[in-house]
């Protein structure tokens, strides 16, 4: 389902020769970026790195980062989706009041149920009155103008937390999937791969692919594989896992990338939770791009544990490419699959 926001902000977009700074986050559809005007008036931000790759082939100019806006820029217009958590929207409101000019407009995009009106009341103490509002279908515009210097953001996003759950303790941080627990899918895989350990080969290459902030790869560390890869199109999400790697004393080769597309040579042990959401919208083509991945860095010899809800019918998806297919453990939802080639 494509988001109905999206035309609503590629309209704006499109239509202003302003200096504009668009704060992109993984709620954009793909497709739509063909619709939007190159202009050198034009730059954004972006945490994805499929989202910064697609823009850039589009002749857009988009930085790669932790949503950090340019420290060496001003404009006159910013453009942003609103996220799903709190923390991100409140971090963006406050980069945006800062390189906003004065006189300068912060506009911003939401349907009903996003919090829109909270956010403008924050957006109002930060920056200046809102200057205009309106309901456009399923989706809500509206606009703030920069009356006076932007006041201290309540940001609570920026610096990783600290966080425990039994005996591990990691780092994390909003807008990273599951950022303050540990997920029930990916604590299944771990259970299963400790149980039927012996059908793998825990001392080759290992990749966690869409690792998230790294705990299938914490949860490997007492295993002998001679090479660990991390994989993931969220630069936030590399940024926990490397701390995490660190602290642990994992050596771990960390890729920010979609679905492992900068990875060569074969592995022989893949561990995926695949993401069955992307932004807003529920797509059965997130495990299709995850398993097309596996199957062409998986070895020969080697296997592939996914885990996933029990409504994703990734056998049938997964008989495209993969020659064995066993379900290993259900429980609370969830289905571990092993896959080989």
């Amino acid at each position: 389902m494509t988001d109905s926001c999206y035309p609503e902000l590629l309209r704006l977009l499109n239509g202003s020769d302003e200096d504009t700074l668009w704060i992109v986050d993984e709620n954009l559809p793909l497709e739509a970026l063909a619709a939007v005007r190159a202009r050198a008036s034009l730059s954004a931000i972006s945490n994805r790195w499929d989202v910064a790759q697609a823009l850039r082939n589009a002749s857009i100019d988009c930085a790669l980062n932790d949503f950090q806006a340019p420290a060496d820029r001003t404009f006159q217009r910013v453009v942003y989706r609103l996220s799903k958590e709190r923390p991100v929207v409140r971090h963006c409101i406050g980069e945006a009041a800062r390189v906003l000019r004065q006189q300068g407009r912060l506009s911003l995009f939401g349907r009903k149920n996003d919090g829109l009106k909270t956010e403008l009341k924050y957006a109002e103490a930060m920056l200046g009155p809102v200057s205009f509002y309106k309901k456009r279908g399923l989706c809500y515009e509206a606009e703030v103008s920069k009356e006076h210097d932007a006041r201290a953001a309540e940001d609570s996003y920026s610096q990783l937390q600290n966080l425990q759950f039994g005996d591990l303790a990691f780092v994390s941080k909003p807008g990273i999937f599951g950022w303050n627990k540990i997920d029930r899918g990916s604590a299944l895989l771990i259970e299963t791969l400790r149980d039927k350990i012996s059908q793998f080969n825990t001392q080759g290459r290992m990749l966690d692919l869409g690792c998230g902030w790294g705990y299938l790869t914490l949860e490997t560390a007492d295993l002998k594989f001679c090479e660990r890869f991390a994989s993931d199109n969220n630069v936030t999400a590399l940024l926990a896992a490397e701390e995490n790697f660190r602290r642990a004393g994992l050596a771990v080769e960390c890729s920010a990338d979609d679905c492992a597309s900068r990875l060569a040579g074969t592995f022989d042990l893949i561990l995926c939770n695949p993401p069955f959401q992307q932004g807003f919208s529920t797509d059965e083509a997130m495990s299709r791009k995850f398993l097309q991945a596996a199957a062409r860095l998986l070895d020969r010899e080697g296997g592939a544990l996914f885990v996933v809800h029990q409504f994703i019918p990734l056998e049938a998806l997964a008989a495209e490419h993969f020659g064995r297919i066993d379900v290993l453990a259900r429980r609370d939802g969830f289905k571990v699959i092993a896959l080989g080639l």
